[in-house]
């Protein structure tokens, strides 16, 4: 034996869980109320319009195919160069990037759109099918906010 040691000295399991930590709680067992702002005299003000856009009828055609075209119909192709024609007729500007990205920059502040979006150019054959074109009315919808009605035919 343990000339430091005595045989009373050794901790038994009954001392260890009486020497336990109280532990305390940090929050308190009722949460507090929680204040919200009152909205009793809101006006609901009508929805505003989207902006809409005189374009020419070759280009009216191929946006508005854009945006109306379904995603069972498989036979729809668009010339990537007429798409092109269609966005500058729209009020961006095409500047071609590395590699096969061209970026399109609004060029018509008036129209309140800002930023730019990147398409990248089909190749080997410069045709964007139904599946693209999809993504592409998605995309201008989410960014730009263009839908089916946002083109109008320029007279």
């Amino acid at each position: 034996m343990d000339a430091f040691r005595s045989k009373d000295s050794t901790p038994q399991p009954s001392d260890q869980v009486a020497e336990q930590r109280k532990k305390f709680k940090r929050r308190s067992e009722q949460p507090e109320p929680i204040s919200l702002p009152r909205f009793e005299n809101l006006e609901v003000k009508g929805e505003k319009t989207p902006p809409r856009k005189a374009i020419k009828q070759q280009n009216y055609t191929i946006l508005n195919g854009v945006f109306n075209s379904r995603p069972d119909s498989t036979t729809k192709i668009v010339d990537w160069d007429a798409f092109v024609t269609a966005i500058a007729d729209a009020g961006f500007a095409a500047r071609q990037s590395s590699g096969s990205a061209v970026i399109f920059e609004p060029h018509d502040w008036e129209m309140g759109w800002s930023g730019k979006i990147l398409f990248h150019k089909p190749h080997p054959v410069a045709k964007i099918d139904s599946i693209m074109l999809r993504s592409v009315a998605n995309r201008t919808e989410k960014w730009f906010g263009w839908d089916g009605e946002t083109f109008v035919i320029q007279y």
